[in-house]
């Protein structure tokens, strides 16, 4: 350690109980994490005047502001600015100017005491000042206005520093090595975040108006609800779609990763990862929601908001379904596009607009029609069709053939070809056997019958038994007839 010329510390308070003796050689630099992460992020030496710890013996450090003793940056718009160190000032400042202030005030008072007169125009004064603070009106209408005009500030608020802090920030063309994101990256990272900023910006103002002219709140967000389905619902379709290439970036661009832990530090961002910022537009309106039905239990019915309340919950509560069926429809229509990729040789037409993923279920075929052996298979349950495949083996002795191929295409049964579903429950009742069913349909007008067991263990049993779940879902998709009997 005496030999190295950067010592990087992350728990000061741990460095100097380990070592309370130790002092900085001739060049050596003791810095905080961030300056290592910051080096990464420029991809070269930052500076180190930035980061540098103090480790002498007459400094306090706890761990809630160790990053206190890190010397603050004359840049003000590094990434690295820590604001905590500003916080502390200001707390300084106000507990200097509240002494101050409470010097005069007893000043003040000792003179009140001491002249009559000044007692009773103070005593006059405290009086008014009581009436008028008693003639505010806040009731629970009035907390629950103004809660929704805080929590909407706080939203903006964090909108703004994600847009300014990581958007913006990693988007620059003036940083060494060019910027941390392609503007490709930035659009699949952050997509229209800008126009929700810009809306909640205004709605936060209109609510600001309405709280302090005592007008009505519920007009506000009937007359921004169109808006407020456009601007959502391309970012509710491709919410996760985000967090994925947040990860991915995570891994595969040490820049990227780097800033993010640089972050991490920023007590503007609540010290949050990205991702769990990410989420916050996807809770606002079920949170708006849930405040303006508050609003509404303490509304007069004869007032003029209570209507215009009940409308823009209507109009809310829509606008939610709609976001949450588009994303329910987009996280299908992922799901099937990962199964068709997984399947070696799989028909093209698998994949349609108009057909949902339902779920698989891991199965043996006992009748060894599709297989000669008694093979392990899949199948892939579709809202109009039955994919049956079975695991690939030895996929790296295959040329060419890409690791995602984890399938191999056996069948692809409609569900209208389909005849009778058996439900097979033989005399001797082991648990296997329980577990088996039978499929009487039709393949390229060939009349085909098969017969499977269900594998136990199935995470998606329902009452511990697969086969059961497995029947239920396939009658909901269309009308089979169920046939229940010993043998087939």
């Amino acid at each position: 350690m005496n030999e190295a010329t950067h010592i990087v510390l992350s728990d000061i308070n741990l460095f100097i109980s380990t070592y309370p003796l130790y002092t900085r050689k001739h060049r050596q630099y003791i810095v905080h994490v961030q300056w290592f992460w910051e080096c990464l992020c420029l991809m070269g030496k930052a500076d180190e005047s930035m980061y540098i710890v103090n480790l002498t013996s007459n400094q306090t450090t706890t761990p809630d502001s160790s990053l206190l003793l890190l010397s603050p940056s004359i840049h003000g718009d590094s990434p690295l600015h820590d604001s905590s160190i500003n916080t502390t000032v200001k707390r300084k400042r106000r507990y200097k100017h509240s002494h101050i202030n409470e010097q005069i005030e007893n000043t003040q008072n000792s003179k009140r005491f001491n002249s009559s007169t000044n007692e009773n125009e103070n005593l006059l004064d405290d009086n008014i000042i009581i009436e008028k603070q008693q003639n505010i009106k806040k009731d629970n209408k009035y907390l629950i206005g103004m809660e929704l005009r805080e929590t909407e500030r706080n939203y903006v608020t964090m909108l703004s520093n994600i847009i300014r802090i990581f958007k913006t920030e990693m988007e620059k063309d003036d940083r060494r090595n060019g910027p941390i994101l392609t503007k490709v990256e930035s659009t699949q990272i952050f997509g229209n975040i800008e126009e929700i900023y810009h809306l909640h910006l205004s709605i936060a103002e209109q609510l600001d108006r309405a709280i302090n002219e005592d007008e009505c709140i519920g007009s506000i967000f009937l007359t921004n609800s169109a808006e407020l389905l456009r601007v959502y619902q391309p970012y509710t379709k491709f919410y996760d779609k985000t967090i994925e290439a947040i990860h991915t970036l995570e891994k595969t661009n040490p820049r990227f990763y780097a800033y993010l832990k640089i972050c991490e530090h920023k007590t503007e961002l609540g010290k949050q990862h990205l991702a769990d910022l990410m989420i916050r537009p996807i809770q606002r309106l079920p949170s708006i929601l849930l405040l303006l039905e508050r609003l509404l239990k303490y509304t007069s019915i004869t007032h003029i908001d209570y209507q215009l309340l009940i409308d823009s919950l209507d109009k809310l509560r829509e606008i939610a379904k709609k976001l949450n069926e588009e994303r329910g429809k987009t996280e299908k229509h992922l799901s099937m596009f990962n199964i068709v990729n997984s399947i070696d040789n799989c028909p093209p037409e698998l994949l349609a607009a108009h057909r949902d993923y339902i779920e698989k279920f891991h199965v043996i075929e006992l009748s060894q029609e599709l297989t000669t052996t008694r093979t392990h298979l899949t199948l892939f349950l579709f809202s109009d069709c039955l994919e049956v495949t079975k695991l690939r083996g030895n996929m790296w002795k295959t040329p060419g053939m890409k690791g995602s191929k984890t399938h191999k295409h056996i069948a692809l049964i409609q569900l209208s070809d389909i005849r009778s579903l058996f439900d097979i429950h033989p005399s001797s009742l082991t648990i296997d056997e329980t577990e088996q069913f039978g499929i009487l349909c039709s393949i390229d007008g060939q009349t085909r019958q098969f017969i499977f067991r269900v594998i136990n263990g199935n995470t998606n049993a329902n009452n511990n038994s697969s086969k059961s779940y497995f029947i239920d879902s396939m009658s909901r998709q269309t009308l089979i007839r169920i046939v229940y009997s010993e043998c087939f």
